[in-house]
């Protein structure tokens, strides 16, 4: 009897997988800019420019302690590198919130 049971919670939970993926999509490009600790502006294969926040990362703003060397080190990271986002939202100041992978070598 334990079967059927077990087959709904396995179909509830490739439910959720699918859910969370639902509305995600992807750029490819380089890193144009640092707008902050936490914000970049990547160029695609268009030169379309996409405002960027990173998920995950709350980077202090330049009047707090630590401010102005957020952005810097972001930059040491990120700028002129070719990277993938993958986003699934949009922020308050209409920017993809994404997590940003660095491509290897660049």
């Amino acid at each position: 009897m334990g079967y059927p049971a077990r087959g709904i919670t396995v179909a509830i939970l490739i439910g959720l997988v699918a859910n969370t993926h639902a509305g995600t999509h992807q750029f490819e490009g380089h890193i144009a800019g640092v707008r902050g600790g936490d914000a970049i502006t990547l160029l695609d294969a268009a030169n379309r420019q996409h405002k960027i926040r990173l998920d995950g990362i709350d980077a202090p703003e330049l009047g707090q302690p630590f401010g102005k060397a957020s952005k810097p080190n972001l930059a040491d990271l990120v700028f002129n590198r070719e990277v993938v986002a993958d986003c699934g939202r949009t922020d308050r100041y209409r920017r993809e919130v994404c997590r940003v992978l660095v491509e290897p070598g660049t």
